[in-house]
């Protein structure tokens, strides 16, 4: 027994309420790294789920009401091999009652309970300041149309397979290469109004594809899709579908499947639409299909499996490592390497993780890092440069102040309050270095013009064939010259077409 435990058994302490709602549904999780089983804790109300880790769960199973602390102790660590001590089991009990799980078993719980709910509503200041990035609307519960028609969507799918859509997507990549220049001018005819709509619609095509790929993978799994509706990214719409449900699935390859259904649904549609973009005439037909597959492939791959937010890709790393809350356990890390290579503090890591995966958690923190400045800073120019002015820099400033600046005084806060504990190491002295080469590279201006490469395009065009082969002579017109009808433009000399003419000549 430790120190803790021998104490708390010479004062008879008793243990904390660890007791939980009876509305709670226990669900056997995919396990922990280290193989010890976990379970998934389903709350019906809040429509969440929380991970249980195997001590968590042993000690709730050991907890009874009345019971003495040491008696608990005794117990878990009979079971376990390894004693808790009441910081751990306090972290359990404070787990349980900052997500509400635990029963309302007297007028002050209830008070408490609806303290911590008044105090999480907000006025519109506040819910605007917090939602303008990211607000979900739902439109549909879509799961009895689910459940109907994913019969159907199966048998086709295991019709066609896996092996098939590989190969239309080898053949289709294959014909796009070898006409690769008539391929990328489609791109500039997306440049212009019509352009822009058919752009629109390919996405919205294919986001729709790509959800209704997320639902029918969950529901051919036995999960429930309560809802489908629309998103607002920076207010630009997007479609989600909720299949939170998969949390339910014990085996890790199936929520993988889930999470990956979306992708591989989107990347069928862009085969699909490139294939036939090679046996379409021209006209707006091909044209949509350019536009469908193009937006498909590049949402898919370039949006949807970045694990730097939390789309796709995200969820699917997250699975794949068997890491829950990959960017929290990853930020805690990269926080930790970056007070102990400054500062030396020498505070135990958050987590122990072998050392591959902690290094790698370590860089991954640190890229999201970077990559969300980059993001935000992104968004506060472009929220200043399309919105009304007004409103542009006032978001602009939020956007800067709140998900730029907040964190980064927040770390310098929480340096300044350990300086007594600071030391000044090796590392100290090159982080510093470092620090101030960054600085003098990207805020010192070394030149005063910045030269990039650029191409010219004209904005209306239109391509002129000769009716057979010949060769341009002539031009009769200079740049900006207004043309009148019947003016000659272009000469041009085809030497078969004056043999032929040479050729009906002769007697």
């Amino acid at each position: 027994m430790t120190t803790a435990a021998h104490a708390l058994a010479e004062e008879k302490t008793p243990a904390p309420n660890l007791s939980m709602r009876q509305d709670l549904q226990i669900f056997p999780g995919p396990g922990e790294r280290n193989g010890a089983p976990d379970w998934i804790l389903y709350d019906p109300l809040r429509h969440r789920y929380f991970r249980l880790s195997w001590r968590a769960s042993l000690i709730l199973s050991c907890w009874r009401p009345g019971r003495r602390m040491d008696d608990l102790i005794d117990e878990v660590g009979h079971l376990s091999g390894i004693p808790p001590d009441d910081v751990e089991i306090q972290q359990v009990a404070r787990f349980l009652a900052e997500n509400e799980l635990t029963p309302v078993q007297s007028p002050g719980a209830s008070t408490l309970f609806l303290n911590r709910s008044l105090s999480r509503r907000q006025n519109w200041a506040q819910w605007l300041l917090h939602h303008y990035l990211f607000i979900r609307i739902p439109l549909l519960q879509p799961q009895r149309f689910l459940v109907v028609t994913e019969p159907y969507v199966s048998r086709v799918l295991r019709w066609a397979g896996r092996g098939l859509w590989l190969c239309l997507g080898v053949v289709s990549l294959g014909l796009t290469l070898r006409q690769w220049q008539n391929f990328s001018m489609g791109f500039s005819e997306l440049a212009s109004a019509s352009g822009a709509i058919e752009l629109g619609l390919a996405l919205t095509l294919g986001k729709v594809v790509h959800e209704f790929g997320h639902a029918y993978a969950a529901v051919r799994r036995g999960c429930h899709v309560p809802t489908m509706g629309a998103a607002l990214i920076v207010l630009w719409p997007v479609l989600y579908t909720d299949v939170s449900d998969a949390w339910r699935l014990p085996r890790r390859r199936d929520r993988l499947a889930v999470g990956a259904a979306g992708v591989e649904a989107e990347l069928g549609l862009a085969t699909l639409a490139l294939l036939a973009w090679h046996f379409l005439p021209d006209g707006g037909w091909r044209q949509g299909a350019f536009a469908v597959a193009t937006t498909a492939w590049v949402s898919s791959l370039a949006v949807n499996l970045s694990p730097f937010m939390r789309f796709d890709g995200y969820y699917l790393l997250s699975d794949a490592l068997n890491v829950a809350n990959l960017h929290d356990r990853a930020f805690a890390l990269a926080r930790w390497k970056l007070r102990e290579c400054l500062f030396g503090f020498d505070d135990p890591a958050p987590e122990v993780f072998s050392p591959a995966l902690r290094i790698f958690l370590i860089v991954f923190g640190m890229s999201i890092w970077l990559y969300r400045l980059i993001l935000f800073t992104g968004i506060a120019l472009m929220v200043y440069h399309f919105a009304i002015k007004l409103v542009g820099i006032g978001l602009m400033l939020v956007e800067v102040c709140w998900f730029i600046m907040r964190p980064v005084l927040g770390e310098l806060s929480a340096w300044w309050s350990r300086r007594r504990r600071a030391r000044l190491t090796p590392k100290t002295a090159v982080a510093a270095a470092v620090f101030v080469m960054a600085l003098t590279v990207f805020v010192i201006p070394w030149r005063s013009e910045i030269t990039l490469p650029a191409v010219w395009r004209a904005v209306d065009h239109a391509q002129l064939f000769p009716p057979v082969p010949a060769r341009l002579v002539k031009i009769a017109v200079a740049d900006g010259q207004l043309v009148a009808k019947d003016e000659l433009m272009f000469r041009f000399v085809s030497d078969d077409l004056a043999f032929r003419i040479a050729q009906d000549r002769v007697p």
